[in-house]
């Protein structure tokens, strides 16, 4: 290495431009946003290696928790004292069902549209599948419950085909799902923020709050466009 380099090395260490950014997330944010935010956040800091963790909801907390990783970025509602949530986009509840179901002519689905229907929800550990499950309950609505699955993007796949309907979300607005499905929002909503989270300790990480602020510019740029 010349010294010109050596020299720009210890900047950019001083300056938190070199370094590991251990990050972990949900599988529908690699889907719908995680390319742009990885793209922007390159440009600035281009020395920093990035390593990312796909988890489950529940288990992006742990993560963190743990010390696995430095960051997360994941849906909400979820707490923790340990953790500082940063809420940074709003979404709620849609209910998906195939292209030429009886449920087109709608604007807006309940859970009374969907009493006796084949209902592919999330598997029995996820925290949003209970808030799912105590609407309906609320609203003394039954379903047919066969499928289960873990991932928004797989529910969206068995929706497409054909297999039945479902209440995903959050979901964002401008973000596009499964061809083959139609959307309509849910009601009653069921909100939640996806929101970037790290551990109290760790909020003066310079790296940490880089990523923060790529992750704000990112989404809002993105809404401006659509």
């Amino acid at each position: 290495l010349g010294l010109d380099q050596l020299n720009q090395s210890a900047v950019n260490i001083r300056e938190h431009k070199e370094g590991c950014l251990r990050v972990v997330t949900i599988a529908s944010v690699v889907t719908m946003f995680i390319g742009k935010i990885l793209k922007a956040f390159d440009a600035n800091y281009p020395n920093v290696a990035v390593s990312l963790e796909v988890q489950p909801t529940q288990r992006v907390f742990e993560y963190i928790t743990s010390g696995q990783c430095d960051l997360g970025l994941s849906t909400l509602p979820m707490e923790n004292p340990a953790v500082v949530s940063r809420p940074v986009l709003r979404g709620q509840s849609v209910c998906i069902f195939p292209k030429g179901h009886r449920l087109h002519a709608k604007a807006r689905i309940t859970p009374k549209d969907l009493r006796g229907e084949e209902f592919i929800s999330y598997r029995s550990d996820s925290v949003y599948r209970h808030r799912v499950d105590q609407v309906f309950s609320q609203a003394k609505v039954d379903r047919r419950l066969r499928y289960e699955l873990r991932t928004t993007d797989a529910i969206c796949k068995l929706v497409a085909n054909g297999i039945g309907v479902s209440v995903i979300g959050p979901s964002f607005p401008g973000v596009k799902l499964e061809s083959g499905i139609e959307v309509r929002p849910f009601s009653p909503a069921l909100h939640g923020d996806l929101a970037v989270l790290y551990l109290k300790h760790r909020a003066s990480g310079r790296l940490i709050h880089a990523f923060c602020e790529t992750v704000v510019q990112t989404l809002r740029a993105s809404r401006r466009r659509k």
